[in-house]
């Protein structure tokens, strides 16, 4: 259960910075709603197997998160 929670509160945790973190001067959001959801289907995968620290699903996650803040600079 404890372990859930994490995993909810750091999906939460990205999903408000690529929300929040990337609007322009005019106040919009530079990101739609469909990569928003594409960013969190990915995050919640099965495919990350959890994410627990030191495992290839923790490691994917990292990967994946520097590469989309580096893509939107």
């Amino acid at each position: 259960m404890k372990n859930k929670l994490y995993n909810i509160f750091g999906v939460l945790l990205v999903l408000s910075v690529f929300t929040f973190g990337f609007t322009g001067d005019s106040g919009k959001s530079k990101i739609t709603a469909d990569e928003v959801l594409a960013h969190i289907k990915y995050l919640a995968s099965d495919e990350l197997g959890g994410r627990f620290p030191g495992t290839k699903g923790d490691s994917l996650t990292e990967d994946y998160i520097i590469k989309q803040f580096k893509s939107y600079k």
